[in-house]
Protein backbone atom coordinates (compact mmCIF):
# COMPACT_ATOMS: atom_id res chain seq x y z
CA UNK A 1 0.00 0.00 0.00
CA UNK A 2 0.95 3.51 -0.87
CA UNK A 3 2.49 5.01 3.07
CA UNK A 4 0.77 8.54 2.67
CA UNK A 5 1.03 10.99 5.84
CA UNK A 6 -0.89 14.34 6.80
CA UNK A 7 0.49 17.17 8.95
CA UNK A 8 -0.83 19.70 10.78
CA UNK A 9 -0.41 21.79 14.22
CA UNK A 10 -4.74 21.92 14.13
CA UNK A 11 -6.20 18.36 14.03
CA UNK A 12 -8.63 19.14 17.11
CA UNK A 13 -12.13 21.26 17.14
CA UNK A 14 -10.44 23.82 14.59
CA UNK A 15 -11.60 24.15 10.60
CA UNK A 16 -8.40 22.33 9.41
CA UNK A 17 -9.21 19.79 11.58
CA UNK A 18 -12.76 19.58 10.49
CA UNK A 19 -11.95 19.68 6.88
CA UNK A 20 -9.24 17.53 6.73
CA UNK A 21 -10.71 14.26 9.07
CA UNK A 22 -12.81 13.20 5.86
CA UNK A 23 -10.00 12.42 3.49
CA UNK A 24 -7.80 10.84 6.61
CA UNK A 25 -10.67 8.61 7.39
CA UNK A 26 -11.69 8.01 3.52
CA UNK A 27 -8.54 7.07 1.90
CA UNK A 28 -9.31 3.38 0.59
CA UNK A 29 -7.76 1.62 3.52
CA UNK A 30 -6.86 -1.02 0.50
CA UNK A 31 -4.37 1.35 -1.03
CA UNK A 32 -3.34 3.61 1.38
CA UNK A 33 -2.06 3.18 4.83
CA UNK A 34 -2.18 6.30 6.24
CA UNK A 35 -0.04 8.16 9.57
CA UNK A 36 -1.09 11.69 10.89
CA UNK A 37 1.35 13.28 12.41
CA UNK A 38 -0.27 15.85 15.01
CA UNK A 39 1.68 18.75 16.16
CA UNK A 40 1.46 20.16 20.09
CA UNK A 41 -2.65 18.24 19.63
CA UNK A 42 -5.05 19.59 22.10
CA UNK A 43 -7.43 16.91 23.17
CA UNK A 44 -10.62 17.25 22.11
CA UNK A 45 -13.85 15.25 20.01
CA UNK A 46 -12.51 15.91 16.79
CA UNK A 47 -8.74 14.46 17.94
CA UNK A 48 -10.26 11.53 19.26
CA UNK A 49 -12.09 11.06 15.71
CA UNK A 50 -8.91 11.88 13.84
CA UNK A 51 -6.87 9.61 16.12
CA UNK A 52 -9.09 6.50 15.42
CA UNK A 53 -9.13 7.35 12.20
CA UNK A 54 -5.85 7.17 11.33
CA UNK A 55 -3.93 3.77 11.22
CA UNK A 56 -0.70 5.55 12.93
CA UNK A 57 -1.35 8.59 15.14
CA UNK A 58 1.91 10.41 15.97
CA UNK A 59 1.88 13.34 18.64
CA UNK A 60 4.20 15.35 18.28
CA UNK A 61 6.41 18.17 19.84
CA UNK A 62 5.82 21.78 18.21
CA UNK A 63 10.01 21.48 17.56
CA UNK A 64 10.94 21.41 13.96
CA UNK A 65 13.78 19.02 14.05
CA UNK A 66 11.87 16.70 16.06
CA UNK A 67 8.72 16.81 13.49
CA UNK A 68 11.72 15.99 10.79
CA UNK A 69 12.90 13.08 12.64
CA UNK A 70 9.37 11.46 13.47
CA UNK A 71 8.07 12.32 9.49
CA UNK A 72 11.06 10.90 7.50
CA UNK A 73 11.05 7.83 10.03
CA UNK A 74 7.64 6.34 8.31
CA UNK A 75 9.39 6.04 5.51
CA UNK A 76 6.41 7.73 3.11
CA UNK A 77 5.36 7.96 -0.50
CA UNK A 78 3.74 10.94 0.05
CA UNK A 79 2.87 13.45 3.09
CA UNK A 80 0.26 15.87 2.82
CA UNK A 81 0.66 19.26 4.30
CA UNK A 82 -3.13 20.20 5.38
CA UNK A 83 -2.17 23.92 5.84
CA UNK A 84 1.29 25.63 5.01
CA UNK A 85 0.98 29.16 6.05
CA UNK A 86 -1.33 29.12 8.91
CA UNK A 87 1.85 27.84 11.87
CA UNK A 88 5.53 28.34 11.24
CA UNK A 89 6.36 24.97 12.39
CA UNK A 90 4.71 23.14 9.72
CA UNK A 91 5.75 25.91 7.51
CA UNK A 92 9.14 25.62 8.32
CA UNK A 93 8.82 21.14 7.91
CA UNK A 94 7.45 21.70 4.30
CA UNK A 95 10.95 23.30 3.78
CA UNK A 96 12.36 20.17 3.86
CA UNK A 97 12.06 16.79 1.31
CA UNK A 98 10.07 14.28 3.81
CA UNK A 99 8.66 12.22 1.17
CA UNK A 100 8.76 12.09 -2.44
CA UNK A 101 5.76 13.24 -3.03
CA UNK A 102 4.73 16.41 -1.03
CA UNK A 103 1.52 18.32 -1.24
CA UNK A 104 -0.53 21.49 -0.20
CA UNK A 105 -4.02 20.67 0.48
CA UNK A 106 -6.70 24.14 0.61
CA UNK A 107 -6.31 24.46 4.63
CA UNK A 108 -4.80 27.89 3.92
CA UNK A 109 -5.98 28.92 0.17
CA UNK A 110 -2.79 30.26 -1.10
CA UNK A 111 0.83 29.36 -2.96
CA UNK A 112 3.44 27.82 -0.56
CA UNK A 113 6.30 29.64 -2.63
CA UNK A 114 8.03 26.26 -1.59
CA UNK A 115 10.06 24.30 -4.20
CA UNK A 116 9.68 21.56 -1.75
CA UNK A 117 6.04 21.43 -2.50
CA UNK A 118 5.18 19.66 -5.57
CA UNK A 119 1.73 19.54 -5.82
CA UNK A 120 -0.98 22.32 -4.54
CA UNK A 121 -4.88 20.41 -4.68
CA UNK A 122 -7.94 22.02 -4.63
CA UNK A 123 -11.27 21.38 -6.73
CA UNK A 124 -12.29 23.15 -9.82
CA UNK A 125 -15.00 24.94 -8.43
CA UNK A 126 -12.78 27.27 -6.97
CA UNK A 127 -10.30 28.23 -9.36
CA UNK A 128 -10.46 30.25 -12.16
CA UNK A 129 -9.42 29.41 -15.74
CA UNK A 130 -6.12 30.67 -14.98
CA UNK A 131 -5.37 29.64 -11.88
CA UNK A 132 -2.09 28.07 -12.70
CA UNK A 133 -0.53 31.15 -12.38
CA UNK A 134 -1.20 31.88 -8.91
CA UNK A 135 0.60 28.89 -7.71
CA UNK A 136 4.49 27.70 -7.41
CA UNK A 137 3.04 24.59 -7.28
CA UNK A 138 1.88 22.28 -10.10
CA UNK A 139 -2.15 22.31 -9.48
CA UNK A 140 -4.74 19.60 -9.38
CA UNK A 141 -8.25 20.50 -9.27
CA UNK A 142 -10.26 17.62 -9.87
CA UNK A 143 -14.38 17.98 -10.98
CA UNK A 144 -15.10 16.57 -7.64
CA UNK A 145 -16.77 19.16 -4.73
CA UNK A 146 -13.55 20.59 -2.91
CA UNK A 147 -14.91 19.19 0.93
CA UNK A 148 -14.48 16.11 1.77
CA UNK A 149 -16.33 14.68 5.06
CA UNK A 150 -17.42 17.36 6.74
CA UNK A 151 -20.17 16.86 9.52
CA UNK A 152 -23.46 18.44 9.28
CA UNK A 153 -23.58 20.71 12.16
CA UNK A 154 -26.94 20.62 14.30
CA UNK A 155 -29.22 23.42 13.73
CA UNK A 156 -28.43 25.78 16.25
CA UNK A 157 -31.22 28.26 18.95
CA UNK A 158 -30.85 31.53 17.91
CA UNK A 159 -30.00 33.43 20.57
CA UNK A 160 -32.41 36.40 21.42
CA UNK A 161 -31.92 40.27 20.24
CA UNK A 162 -32.19 41.16 23.58
CA UNK A 163 -29.33 38.54 24.45
CA UNK A 164 -26.95 39.97 21.97
CA UNK A 165 -27.68 43.85 23.21
CA UNK A 166 -29.60 44.23 19.82
CA UNK A 167 -32.79 46.42 19.79
CA UNK A 168 -35.68 43.93 19.26
CA UNK A 169 -36.52 45.10 15.69
CA UNK A 170 -33.20 45.13 14.46
CA UNK A 171 -32.03 43.13 11.35
CA UNK A 172 -28.90 41.65 12.04
CA UNK A 173 -25.91 41.58 9.50
CA UNK A 174 -23.43 38.60 10.53
CA UNK A 175 -19.65 39.56 9.43
CA UNK A 176 -18.41 36.74 12.02
CA UNK A 177 -14.98 36.30 10.40
CA UNK A 178 -10.84 36.93 11.69
CA UNK A 179 -10.48 40.94 12.45
CA UNK A 180 -7.43 40.14 9.55
CA UNK A 181 -10.23 39.18 6.79
CA UNK A 182 -12.06 42.45 6.72
CA UNK A 183 -9.68 44.35 3.96
CA UNK A 184 -10.26 48.08 3.81
CA UNK A 185 -12.37 47.83 0.67
CA UNK A 186 -15.53 46.10 3.26
CA UNK A 187 -15.59 48.99 4.41
CA UNK A 188 -17.74 50.54 1.59
CA UNK A 189 -20.20 47.60 1.69
CA UNK A 190 -20.65 48.02 5.54
CA UNK A 191 -21.73 51.43 4.83
CA UNK A 192 -24.05 51.22 2.02
CA UNK A 193 -25.87 48.59 4.14
CA UNK A 194 -26.11 50.89 7.25
CA UNK A 195 -27.29 53.31 4.30
CA UNK A 196 -29.95 51.65 2.93
CA UNK A 197 -31.40 49.65 6.19
CA UNK A 198 -31.79 51.82 8.61
CA UNK A 199 -32.36 49.07 11.24
CA UNK A 200 -29.08 47.40 9.70
CA UNK A 201 -27.15 46.37 12.91
CA UNK A 202 -23.55 44.38 12.65
CA UNK A 203 -22.13 41.70 14.31
CA UNK A 204 -18.34 41.40 14.12
CA UNK A 205 -15.97 39.24 16.55
CA UNK A 206 -13.43 41.25 18.41
CA UNK A 207 -10.35 38.62 18.32
CA UNK A 208 -7.24 40.02 18.94
CA UNK A 209 -7.96 42.80 20.86
CA UNK A 210 -5.13 44.83 19.04
CA UNK A 211 -6.54 44.38 15.74
CA UNK A 212 -10.23 45.13 16.66
CA UNK A 213 -8.50 48.49 18.08
CA UNK A 214 -6.93 49.03 14.28
CA UNK A 215 -10.39 47.94 12.70
CA UNK A 216 -12.55 50.63 15.14
CA UNK A 217 -10.24 53.28 14.28
CA UNK A 218 -10.48 52.41 10.75
CA UNK A 219 -14.38 52.19 11.02
CA UNK A 220 -14.28 55.25 12.91
CA UNK A 221 -12.71 56.91 9.65
CA UNK A 222 -14.72 55.52 6.68
CA UNK A 223 -18.08 54.81 8.09
CA UNK A 224 -18.60 57.38 10.54
CA UNK A 225 -21.64 57.97 12.94
CA UNK A 226 -22.28 54.20 12.80
CA UNK A 227 -20.35 52.88 15.25
CA UNK A 228 -23.57 52.07 18.14
CA UNK A 229 -24.48 49.76 15.24
CA UNK A 230 -21.76 47.70 14.80
CA UNK A 231 -21.25 45.03 17.67
CA UNK A 232 -18.12 43.43 18.43
CA UNK A 233 -18.06 39.70 20.37
CA UNK A 234 -15.39 38.04 22.39
CA UNK A 235 -13.86 34.64 20.85
CA UNK A 236 -16.44 32.43 21.89
CA UNK A 237 -17.04 28.72 22.28
CA UNK A 238 -18.44 27.00 19.70
CA UNK A 239 -21.89 26.41 20.60
CA UNK A 240 -22.30 30.10 21.05
CA UNK A 241 -20.80 31.08 17.97
CA UNK A 242 -23.31 28.78 15.83
CA UNK A 243 -26.71 30.09 18.19
CA UNK A 244 -25.45 33.85 17.91
CA UNK A 245 -24.68 32.83 14.27
CA UNK A 246 -28.39 31.30 14.30
CA UNK A 247 -29.63 34.43 14.83
CA UNK A 248 -28.58 36.83 12.03
CA UNK A 249 -30.97 37.85 9.03
CA UNK A 250 -28.07 37.63 6.58
CA UNK A 251 -24.01 36.45 6.62
CA UNK A 252 -21.84 38.41 5.20
CA UNK A 253 -18.62 36.92 3.25
CA UNK A 254 -15.64 39.32 3.17
CA UNK A 255 -14.51 40.99 0.19
CA UNK A 256 -11.48 39.14 -1.13
CA UNK A 257 -10.79 36.62 1.75
CA UNK A 258 -14.16 34.76 1.95
CA UNK A 259 -15.20 32.16 4.64
CA UNK A 260 -14.85 28.64 4.46
CA UNK A 261 -16.12 26.48 7.76
CA UNK A 262 -18.35 29.54 8.71
CA UNK A 263 -20.06 29.69 5.55
CA UNK A 264 -20.47 26.26 5.83
CA UNK A 265 -22.43 26.66 8.93
CA UNK A 266 -24.67 30.01 8.21
CA UNK A 267 -25.94 27.82 5.31
CA UNK A 268 -26.55 24.71 7.57
CA UNK A 269 -28.30 26.55 9.64
CA UNK A 270 -30.45 28.35 6.37
CA UNK A 271 -28.68 32.02 6.87
CA UNK A 272 -28.59 33.76 3.19
CA UNK A 273 -24.78 33.90 2.54
CA UNK A 274 -23.44 37.09 0.52
CA UNK A 275 -20.32 36.95 -1.76
CA UNK A 276 -18.53 38.62 -3.81
CA UNK A 277 -16.35 36.04 -5.61
CA UNK A 278 -12.25 37.26 -5.95
CA UNK A 279 -9.94 36.39 -8.51
CA UNK A 280 -7.78 33.70 -6.10
CA UNK A 281 -9.40 30.79 -4.15
CA UNK A 282 -9.27 32.23 -0.79
CA UNK A 283 -11.92 34.62 -2.62
CA UNK A 284 -14.20 31.82 -3.96
CA UNK A 285 -14.76 28.91 -1.44
CA UNK A 286 -18.30 30.46 -0.45
CA UNK A 287 -19.26 30.94 -4.33
CA UNK A 288 -18.57 27.02 -4.92
CA UNK A 289 -20.29 26.11 -1.94
CA UNK A 290 -23.44 28.22 -3.33
CA UNK A 291 -23.03 27.26 -6.65
CA UNK A 292 -23.15 22.75 -5.10
CA UNK A 293 -26.52 23.63 -3.72
CA UNK A 294 -27.98 25.78 -6.25
CA UNK A 295 -28.18 29.07 -4.29
CA UNK A 296 -27.21 31.82 -5.94
CA UNK A 297 -29.28 34.68 -4.62
CA UNK A 298 -26.38 35.74 -2.83
CA UNK A 299 -23.55 35.79 -5.66
CA UNK A 300 -23.03 39.61 -5.77
CA UNK A 301 -21.01 40.78 -8.90
CA UNK A 302 -19.39 44.17 -7.49
CA UNK A 303 -19.57 46.18 -4.24
CA UNK A 304 -22.91 48.16 -4.45
CA UNK A 305 -24.84 44.31 -5.83
CA UNK A 306 -23.62 42.93 -3.19
CA UNK A 307 -24.88 45.41 -0.63
CA UNK A 308 -28.18 45.39 -2.80
CA UNK A 309 -28.21 41.47 -2.79
CA UNK A 310 -27.44 41.84 1.40
CA UNK A 311 -29.92 44.15 2.82
CA UNK A 312 -32.87 42.41 0.33
CA UNK A 313 -32.20 38.65 1.32
CA UNK A 314 -31.76 40.19 5.46
CA UNK A 315 -35.55 41.72 4.43
CA UNK A 316 -36.91 39.24 2.11
CA UNK A 317 -40.50 38.99 2.72
CA UNK A 318 -40.61 35.17 3.61
CA UNK A 319 -37.95 34.78 5.18
CA UNK A 320 -38.45 31.81 7.37
CA UNK A 321 -39.62 29.62 4.39
CA UNK A 322 -36.29 30.65 2.82
CA UNK A 323 -34.42 29.83 5.63
CA UNK A 324 -36.10 26.08 5.16
CA UNK A 325 -35.40 26.19 1.53
CA UNK A 326 -31.97 27.02 2.29
CA UNK A 327 -31.37 24.41 4.94
CA UNK A 328 -32.34 21.41 3.04
CA UNK A 329 -30.63 22.19 -0.19
CA UNK A 330 -27.61 22.82 2.29
CA UNK A 331 -27.65 18.35 3.24
CA UNK A 332 -25.39 18.19 -0.40
CA UNK A 333 -22.64 20.18 1.14
CA UNK A 334 -22.24 17.26 3.81
CA UNK A 335 -20.47 14.65 4.62
CA UNK A 336 -19.29 13.75 1.13
CA UNK A 337 -16.41 11.36 0.19
CA UNK A 338 -15.92 12.54 -3.95
CA UNK A 339 -12.82 14.88 -2.96
CA UNK A 340 -11.43 12.12 -0.82
CA UNK A 341 -11.48 9.35 -3.31
CA UNK A 342 -10.24 12.06 -6.31
CA UNK A 343 -7.40 12.52 -3.99
CA UNK A 344 -6.95 9.04 -3.57
CA UNK A 345 -6.67 8.33 -7.54
CA UNK A 346 -4.30 11.18 -7.75
CA UNK A 347 -2.18 9.87 -5.23
CA UNK A 348 -1.86 6.81 -6.80
CA UNK A 349 -0.94 8.36 -10.25
CA UNK A 350 1.61 10.94 -8.52
CA UNK A 351 3.81 8.20 -6.91
CA UNK A 352 3.80 5.77 -9.91
CA UNK A 353 5.14 8.74 -11.56
CA UNK A 354 8.35 8.73 -9.90
CA UNK A 355 8.63 4.74 -8.96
Amino acid sequence: RIRVGFVSTYFYSHSIGRITHGPIRDLPRDRFEVFVFAIAPQTDAMQRSIEADAEHYRPLPDEVAAAREAIEAARLDALIFADIGMHPTTYFLAMHRLAPVQVALWGHPETTGLDTIDYFFTAAGVETEGADSHYTERLVRPKSFFLGGFQRPARAMPLSREALGLPLQSTVYACLQPAFKIHPDMDAAFAGIFERDPKAHLLLLEGRPSWAHRLRQRFARSIPGHQHRMHWLPTLPHARFMATLACADVSLDPLYFGGGNSSCEALAQGIPLVTLPGTHAYGRLSLALCQEMNELRGIASSVDDYVDRAVDLANHAERHAMRQDIAERATVLFDRRDISLALGEFLASAVAAIA
